[in-house]
């Protein structure tokens, strides 16, 4: 079938390549979030009001949590969210919760290899760039603004991927 300019094909339907990366999209984003909170999940990153409308220090994995929530958001790869729920709540009930450690020592095989695959590729800086970090601060403003952006990419891509929809229903009635 000849493609339109759009990947798709005569008829107006995407191509499977169209479909593919578009889902391929949207899973890396996934495991991007899923990734950071393997990572950072425990890091404070702000301060959000709880129900008394007191501040509430709040956490990278409570954070993504909170933000998907809010627009009835779940993660397509079962193990993401699985990994994102759990890291919440640990941070939300254990004080001395350490992400990375804690799925990599999970009892589910899948769990623990995932996480070790997110941790695997750190790559460690010279001892050289440690001397200017004193400013230890804007760590939480640089990791509250990386969270942030995943979840608008993993937003955007999701509210892009329902306009492609909703045009090629209105181009087939």
């Amino acid at each position: 079938a000849t493609q339109g300019t759009d990947g798709s094909n005569i008829q107006g339907r995407p191509s499977l390549s169209q479909i593919t990366r578009e889902r391929n999209t949207q899973e890396a984003k996934e495991k991007l979030i899923a990734q950071i909170v393997v990572r950072h999940g425990e890091e404070l990153v702000c301060n959000l009001l709880n129900e008394k409308g007191e501040p509430h220090p709040t956490s990278v994995a409570e954070y993504v949590a909170i933000a998907l929530q809010r627009d009835s958001i779940v993660l397509q790869n079962t193990l993401h969210q699985r990994i994102l729920e759990e890291a919440a709540q640990q941070a939300l009930q254990n004080g001395d919760f350490k992400a990375e450690k804690y799925f990599l020592n999970h009892p589910d095989q899948q769990v623990s290899s995932f996480a070790f695959e997110m941790v695997s590729d750190k790559e460690e800086l010279s001892k050289y760039f440690d001397q200017g970090k004193q400013s230890v601060p804007n760590e939480a403003n640089m990791r509250l603004d990386q969270v942030k952006h995943l979840i608008i990419d993993l937003k955007l891509c999701i509210v892009e991927k329902q306009k492609k929809q909703i045009m090629q229903q209105m181009r087939d009635p």
